[in-house]
């Protein structure tokens, strides 16, 4: 008998197109009828008592045909196996594809750094897929008690929480993408927050400070600062765009940050830094400020002063619009108006304190005199008013005081 050639259009992983055929009643059995050709190219019909019908490996019914579909979804869901990742391989995947495009350059190169310096040395081999909360956990607290870089004790609770935060994002998109079926730093225990306590110039340093700032070219910057509490990064990126002189206020756009580049921008021997104007560091951030009287003729003086210069230099002048530039029109660095910033406060015999305390300063002094703390949110950019109050809204020894001794004489 000619070897009977059968066709059939199968597509088992969808379901689709599977043939079930008609059943045909026989006298002795039930068997499927297929269109089926002969070597000489006849149509053969095999009948329902063949065994060649009955018996064929061929055959599919309806009873046979939803088990057919499990067992060939099953053997597609097998050849689809999530890939596999070292930690370090998929951190550096997500900062390129996913951070990058997400979070301001500085918080960038700060993971970056968490990444190059502090995870893929430890536990940067590790496979992805077998990570646990327990080798998390055990990373975070060898960082908090010797992970400094210079090996001079532990990162920062702060610090620590910021690497915490980065690790649980980018297991988070892991989880997302269905290369994790969970989150394992969703368990790990993170040190308690450090309450510092905030720093702030008494009423006569901070008269002496603005004395001192007078002499200096960009002295103007320091007390302009002390009566808006800007960020060093948005003082240096104030342009004279920004200011409204008939209205009497100016917007804040911008910062000014020096980062560092992503490591496949560094070159041989090359900078591995640079200087990045972007938006502020919160969505309040972007904000009108007024300007009292006193504060807008100030600025104008040292607006003419700046154009004295423009006008002497000539072509050499490079006006980039800045408030507070160079000598030729360009930008300030922050680290620059640091510097100029010690500088005033070694004349003013003042002890030395970081740049933002000026910030805290202005917030001090604004509640002080009765600022409502909305006002004084919305001036500093806070992300909440809440945040404002936790931070501003203490009273000093002698608010306490007068308290005490009104009690007294109840």
């Amino acid at each position: 008998m000619a070897e009977i050639k059968i066709n059939i259009v199968d597509n088992l992983s969808t379901g689709k197109d599977l043939k079930v055929w008609q059943k045909r009643k026989t006298a002795t059995t039930k068997a499927l009828s297929v269109s089926a050709k002969t070597d000489s190219g006849k149509v053969a019909t095999p009948s329902a008592t063949t065994p060649t019908a009955s018996k064929s490996r061929y055959r599919f019914t309806e009873r046979r045909a939803p088990r057919l579909r499990r067992k060939s979804t099953r053997r597609s869901l097998r050849s689809r196996t999530a890939p596999t990742f070292k930690l370090s391989e998929w951190l550096n995947i997500w900062l390129t594809s996913y951070a990058y495009i997400k979070v301001r350059p500085s918080t960038y190169a700060s993971y970056q750094a968490y990444v190059e310096r502090h995870v893929s040395p430890l536990i940067g081999g590790l496979q992805l897929q077998k990570l646990t909360t327990n080798q998390l956990q055990v990373f975070f607290n060898e960082k908090r008690m010797n992970g400094r870089i210079d090996g001079k004790g532990g990162l920062s609770p702060k610090t620590i929480r910021n690497m915490y935060n980065m690790l649980h994002e980018a297991l988070q998109q892991a989880v997302i993408n269905k290369i994790l079926s969970v989150n394992v730093s969703e368990g790990v225990v993170l040190p308690s927050r450090e309450e510092k306590e905030i720093i702030v110039f008494k009423p006569d340093e901070q008269r002496a400070i603005i004395e001192a700032a007078r002499k200096d070219r960009l002295g103007f910057a320091i007390e302009l600062d002390f009566f808006t509490g800007l960020r060093l990064g948005e003082l240096c990126a104030l342009k004279w765009s920004d200011i409204d002189l008939a209205a009497k206020e100016f917007r804040v756009r911008r910062t000014l940050q020096r980062v560092q580049k992503k490591s496949s921008d560094i070159k041989a021997k090359g900078k591995r830094t640079q200087i990045v104007e972007g938006a502020p560091k919160t969505k309040k951030g972007n904000r009108v400020i007024p300007l009292t009287d006193s504060m807008l003729q100030k600025l104008l003086v040292h607006r003419a002063r700046q154009l004295f210069e423009k006008q002497r230099l000539g072509k050499a002048y490079n006006d980039n619009g800045y408030v507070f530039a160079n000598e030729f029109g360009g930008l300030i660095e922050p680290n620059y108006l640091r510097k100029v910033y010690r500088r005033i406060l070694k004349d003013a015999k003042v002890p030395l304190h970081h740049f933002h305390t000026i910030r805290h300063t202005f917030a001090t002094r604004a509640i002080e005199n009765d600022m409502p703390v909305k006002v004084v949110s919305e001036i500093l950019g806070h992300s909440s008013v809440q945040l404002t109050m936790d931070l501003y809204c203490h009273p000093s020894v002698s608010a306490k005081r007068n308290v005490l001794e009104k009690m007294e004489n109840l």
